[in-house]
């Protein structure tokens, strides 16, 4: 026999509170001699002695009682034993893929995920501390580490999939946070969730690897169905000709052909009648439809919803919001330096063609302009949502500072080095040595030379659920692994806290980082405009997509007011609008929590997560200031699965196990075989109580009055009268 919590049982010690007081504090009882009852000095010797003996049957009973509640208390099992204390973590994924459900109205992923959860949180181990964590936008953890984990039963009954796309290995640093550094002690990782590509990371497994210590057990338990059909609306665009043709382009995807007929609706623009058409799915394919949109409808503060129906086992994917109130085209501003490249050729041509490219399949409504750095002007700055500094040279301190302006009110920046830039201006003008938060660029430059590999370097730790790199990680679409790059810029300085490194050269440098800055952001590639230090462009075919998710990323918060679920939003706000009256409610109705920050000079309205996708309403004491909508993201939409494989080489040398439900639900009930005495010690406690409840009032004069009559007639002292005649 053992106990799950021993220290419970230092409770014992208050049993011997009663009796050192009764020891050291004794009662003084003062003596009155009365003459009338001086015939009753033996009865009352003898029922002293005989209460005093009651009184230790009382308390032993008292004593009993509360040492089985204590025993009670620290949980003793009674079974065998064997092995090693582990530091046992549960991690529920409980992000969007989690809520599909199975045809027939089965049970979700996160049902059975929750019920293993709580079979595991219950498993009684002597020695080991269990604690369960929340996979979702942010880890939570539900549990903290303990013996005793059964309180996440209940927890776990409310917890619901939400509309993230996160990632599992998120959860890592909490788990290295609330690791037990005793010796003897083993972890283990339970991963409970439909172990999707997307969920992994190989970079934070390393990190984590990097920094533990100890015996490590990974076992990833399959919680998904084995073949998982999906259908997405992938992506929404509007479009409007010069002849003021107007339409709604909407694109469709499917993991695996379905015999149900699909057709996607357009609704929610006031004025216009609702459409639905049909749409030809096929597998790993994305299908288009095209809806046309009245050149006299207003789309002032108009948001269009559209529906893939009917809806599929995963249904948040199936609605997209396009919001219409932006402008309808796309201005983008590129500068480039006075003289051209290596090869004659201006340093932005591959930019220009690739945009122009995009132009001309209507694939967007681009409004393209090129300037060198010396005729640029602050004017046309002020003017444009994307601007593109391709290996620029020195600019005007007035450009440097429209630049920071228009960027800090919602537009995008893209600053490409190269052999061309100038290193003086970059350090001195785009980076602030003593306010690095405040600088367009996040880094300095190590000059006087570049980097110049003989051996071009490959682009490694790509996060390629980033918008700019999504969909480009498959090897049928994309060739942007292949891409070599002989030269690049060597950097120096700590990124903020809310930059993120895209991807990096194999010698860590990093080669893309995403900036937010103010409203807009800023993206920094470590790579010149044209073919000068790689052949990404114009040799690969994934140049053109790479610019098109580029130009999408720089104009979704400032054009096209467009933000993912659990993406942070920043929204500048008019000079006149007063801060404190500013209010934003959500898709449902409620009030979204937010802040007003004043930074350079403007006021921006800051939401630090979108929980919920939907149209969100941000309003002013001079009334509606805008709109923005926010989208699920489509990362998990095609539901692929992680290859058992991969994980195992990821995570080695630690031991990794998949599992299927069934397996992890037979493997719990093998290490259940313990049985707890706890409930027999509670209910013997009261039996106890009772037999202590009944006999104090037997023993009670009033009561039971035989209970002294018989002392006193057994003296011989009192004699019953006779009854009369």
């Amino acid at each position: 026999m053992t106990c799950l919590a021993p220290l419970a049982l230092f409770g014992l010690l208050l049993l011997a509170l009663p009796i050192v007081v009764h020891l050291f504090k004794p009662r003084k009882m003062k003596e009155m001699p009365f003459s009338s009852l001086r015939w009753l000095k033996a009865t009352h010797e003898r029922l002293s002695r005989r209460i005093e003996w009651h009184q230790w049957l009382l308390f032993l009973l008292r004593a009993g009682c509360v040492a089985l509640l204590v025993f009670a208390l620290a949980k003793p099992m009674l079974g065998l034993w064997g092995g090693r204390a582990v530091d046992r973590f549960v991690i529920v994924d409980v992000n969007r893929s989690m809520a599909y459900k199975d045809k027939g109205g089965r049970a979700s992923s996160l049902d059975r995920a929750k019920e293993l959860a709580g079979r595991l949180a219950q498993l009684p181990r002597v020695g080991d501390r269990t604690t369960v964590i929340l996979a979702g936008g942010s880890p939570v953890l539900l549990v903290e580490p303990g013996a005793d984990a059964t309180k996440a039963t209940g927890l776990l009954a409310e917890v619901k999939a939400g509309e993230s796309d996160g990632t599992i290995t998120s959860t890592l640093p909490l788990v290295q946070a609330f690791k037990s550094s005793a010796n003897g002690r083993d972890t283990e990782l339970i991963f409970l969730m439909d172990n999707l590509q997307g969920r992994w990371q190989h970079k934070d497994v390393q990190a984590f690897l990097k920094e533990f210590s100890g015996t490590l057990r990974v076992k990833v338990v399959e919680v998904g169905p084995t073949t998982a059909s999906n259908a997405w609306i992938a992506e929404a665009r509007f479009f409007e000709t010069d002849e003021k043709e107007r339409w709604i382009r909407v694109w469709v995807g499917c993991n695996r052909d379905s015999d149900v007929a699909r057709s996607v609706r357009l609704t929610g623009i006031t004025g216009v009648d609702d459409q639905t058409k049909s749409v030809e799915l096929k597998p790993g394919q994305l299908s288009r439809v095209d809806f046309a949109v009245p050149a006299t409808a207003s789309l002032q503060g108009q948001v269009a919803e559209l529906r893939l129906e009917p809806t599929d086992a995963l249904p948040s994917d199936d609605r997209y919001f396009l919001n219409l109130d932006a402008s309808l085209a796309l201005r983008v501003l590129l500068i480039e330096p006075e003289t051209p490249g290596a090869d004659g050729r201006t340093i932005g041509i591959y930019l220009q063609t690739a945009t122009a490219a995009l132009a001309s399949d209507k694939a967007h409504s681009i409004d393209l302009t090129t300037r060198t750095s010396k005729a640029v002007a602050a004017r046309e700055i002020e003017k444009a949502d994307i601007i593109i500094l391709a290996s620029a040279a020195e600019l005007a301190d007035s450009v440097v500072d429209a630049i920071e302006t228009r960027v800090r009110a919602g537009a995008g920046l893209a600053i490409f080095l190269g052999p061309a830039v100038s290193p003086d201006f970059v350090n001195q003008k785009l980076h602030r040595a003593q306010q690095p938060a405040e600088g367009l660029l996040p880094f300095t430059l190590k000059m006087p030379d570049w980097q110049i590999d003989a051996v071009p370097s490959a682009l490694t730790n790509l996060r390629w659920r980033h918008p700019v790199l999504a969909g480009l990680q498959d090897p049928l679409l994309s060739d942007l692994t292949q891409s070599r790059f002989s030269g690049r810029a060597k950097v120096a300085g700590t990124l903020g806290r809310n930059d993120v490194v895209v991807a990096r050269f194999e010698d860590d440098f990093p080669a893309i980082v995403d900036r937010p800055f103010g409203a807009g952001r800023v993206l920094v590639l470590n790579m010149s405009a044209n073919h000068e230090w790689g052949d990404l462009q114009p040799k690969r075919k994934s140049f053109v997509p790479l610019w098109d998710r580029t130009l999408s990323h720089l104009s979704a918060g400032g054009v096209r007011r467009s933000y993912a679920v659990g993406d942070a939003v920043t929204i500048a706000l008019p000079a006149t609008e007063s801060r404190s009256a500013v209010t934003v409610t959500g898709p449902g109705g409620e009030t979204v929590p937010h802040r007003v920050i004043a930074q350079g000079g403007l006021a921006f309205l800051h939401v630090a997560e979108s929980a919920r996708a939907g149209t969100y309403r941000v309003e002013g004491s001079k009334g509606n200031i805008g709109r923005f909508v926010v989208n699920v993201k489509r990362f998990d939409s095609a539901m692929q699965a992680m290859d058992g494989a991969t994980l195992t080489d990821w995570w080695a040398p630690a031991h990794v196990e998949l599992m299927t439900t069934d397996a992890a639900a037979q493997e719990i009930d093998q290490q259940s075989r313990h049985w707890p005495i706890w409930p027999a010690l509670v209910l013997l406690a009261c039996v106890l109580l009772i037999a202590e409840t009944i006999y104090v009032h037997w023993l009670c004069p009033r009561a039971n009055p035989k209970t002294a009559d018989a002392v006193v007639t057994g003296q011989g002292m009192l004699k019953p009268s006779a009854p009369e005649a």
